[in-house]
């Protein structure tokens, strides 16, 4: 009977050990901190991304007028509130591709991605 107390007692305190190796200590997937600047080939429009932590700004520049969109970056994917994502759940995570060098957003209408590389 001590034997299978014992067993037990050491069961729980293994399982404590691994959950607490387990925890939720979540790293930021960002691939990068702060704010750079992105631009089209032609310099006719920009986006202005902001990172902290893994929330995200993106503020989209062209003439003078300017679009926000807030964002979360999630297992590394970027999922924000754009309308154009939100409307179609296939899309989540899937429309703006951020790295450190450039970003992609999704044409809906081809598929393709306009890209847009670090300013210089």
């Amino acid at each position: 009977m001590k034997t299978v107390t014992v067993y037990i007692i050491f069961t729980m305190f293994a399982a404590i050990n691994v959950n607490a190796q387990n925890s939720n200590t979540t790293k930021s997937t960002a691939p990068f901190q702060g704010t750079k600047e992105f631009c089209e080939f032609y310099q006719r429009s920009k986006y202005l991304v902001t990172i902290k932590g893994n929330i995200v700004t993106i503020f989209f520049i062209e003439n003078n007028d300017t679009t926000r969109v807030n964002g979360k970056i999630i297992n590394g994917k970027l999922y924000t509130d754009d309308q154009d994502e939100k409307s179609n759940k296939t899309l989540s995570g899937k429309y703006y591709l951020l790295t450190k060098d450039m970003i992609r957003i999704l044409n809906t209408e081809n598929g393709d991605y306009y890209e847009y590389d670090v300013c210089k």
